[in-house]
């Protein structure tokens, strides 16, 4: 469920955005101590699940992800979307009552934003170059 994967370290917006078999994936990975491959078919959300994944254990970062050079950006462009400090996911829109602010905010969300800090999160090309981190994050 989206608590109990809120409850492992993944925010809540992450969370609630996967599919129940992608959250089915990431309990699996969580059970396994990260000790698993995640390998369904092309185009059912690996990407997203191993974020998710990669998110229970926070706490044993920093993180070095392989790809190949074709993949990189893609990459880059999913920690930004599911991570990263502007992600409208994970961060919701500010509103001007503080006391509906509070409730309206999902929990977590202050950890969210210490997710995606530059030095955590080192995506490696086959080429070489190195994409995060970057200036931008």
């Amino acid at each position: 469920s989206v608590e109990k994967l809120v409850s492992r370290g993944v925010p809540h917006g992450l969370a609630s955005a996967l599919a129940s078999f992608q959250r089915a994936g990431v309990e699996f990975v969580a059970e396994k101590e990260g000790r698993a491959l995640i390998a369904d078919e092309m185009g059912l959300g690996k990407t997203v699940q191993a974020i998710a994944s990669m998110a229970v254990f926070a706490a044993e970062w920093p993180l070095l992800v392989l790809s190949p050079s074709a993949a990189r950006y893609h990459w880059e462009s999913e920690f930004n979307q599911w991570l990263g400090f502007s992600s409208s996911v994970n961060n919701p829109p500010k509103e001007t009552n503080k006391e509906s602010q509070t409730s309206s905010q999902p929990q977590g969300s202050q950890k969210t934003r210490a997710l995606l800090h530059k030095s955590q999160i080192h995506v490696l090309g086959s080429a070489k170059d190195k994409i995060l981190p970057n200036a931008s994050v």
